[in-house]
């Protein structure tokens, strides 16, 4: 049988809908007390148990992994302060807990991790939206955190993380 390439398979075939899982993240109103940076979930749903949530109100949430395979993730963040100011988002893989702690600025500040980093440095009236997104593959045990700048509050309405299992 000849090999197929992988980016001439039909989506239908390439993604089974059987082995898919899709995650979401909603409603974010915190971060944590001592992971100041790492983003606090209360409406989370995830139907296939694709991932063991580890939540606190000192150290945020931890999201690790328990199917593996190659993961779509979107970060969606908006502050909902009323002050024009500067926001960051990240997503964290695997981080040390003690870099948890700075927000997510830009890879070179610290190393906590950061997969995908995002931000504005200042906002206007409508306070924008800010966006990152990954594609990673995850093994067992993997943790992921979604980190954004430390003291500023999030927009329940505007805040959501979409999680798609794309391959095994």
């Amino acid at each position: 049988m000849e090999q197929q390439n992988p980016y001439s398979v039909p989506p239908s075939e390439f993604v089974d809908a059987t082995n898919r899982a899709d995650v979401l993240l909603a409603g974010a109103v915190s971060n944590g007390s001592t992971n100041t940076a790492v983003t606090i979930w209360p409406t989370v749903t995830d139907p296939t148990g694709a991932f063991t949530l580890t939540t606190s109100a000192a150290a945020g949430d931890a999201y690790a992994c328990n199917r593996p395979g190659i993961w779509s993730i979107d970060y969606f963040w908006a502050d909902a302060g009323a002050a024009a100011q500067a926001h960051f988002i990240g997503i964290s893989l695997n981080a040390t807990a003690a870099t948890l702690n700075s927000g997510p600025v830009d890879f070179a500040v610290a190393n906590n991790g950061l997969i995908a980093v995002a931000g504005v440095n200042t906002a206007g009236a409508d306070l924008p939206l800010v966006q990152c997104s990954r594609i990673v593959r995850l093994q067992p045990g993997d943790v992921l955190r979604f980190m954004s700048t430390v003291a500023l509050t999030p927009d329940v309405a505007n805040t959501r993380v979409f999680m798609t299992r794309l391959s095994g």
